[in-house]
């Protein structure tokens, strides 16, 4: 029995560079976290017959470079949640 639909916990990082480095944190730790959108929409292949160009969605392509999505279901328990909570904020006491 599942009690939401929840499935990602998004978050936005200041830089690429930091959100690559969180991500490699947390795989060390054994957290899953993914990189859900690459590319903005406007850009993948099922929507270029609409004719965007790159710079057309500038918010999108850079959150794209930027966002992380943490772990987020319905079979986390408390321990687990303060777990991640304490990975990823010893990844930012880590980058400064």
């Amino acid at each position: 029995f599942s009690n939401h639909v929840f499935h990602q916990y998004t978050i936005q990082l200041d830089s690429g560079e930091k959100r690559d480095a969180l991500k490699k944190h947390l795989q060390e730790k054994g957290v899953q976290a993914m990189i859900y959108y690459p590319q903005s929409l406007h850009l993948q292949k099922a929507y270029k017959y609409l004719g965007y160009h790159q710079n057309q969605f500038p918010v999108s392509n850079d959150l794209c470079k930027r966002v992380l999505s943490l772990p987020m279901h319905s079979e986390l328990s408390e321990k687990d949640v303060t777990s991640i909570c304490e990975i990823v904020k010893e990844a930012f006491m880590v980058m400064g």
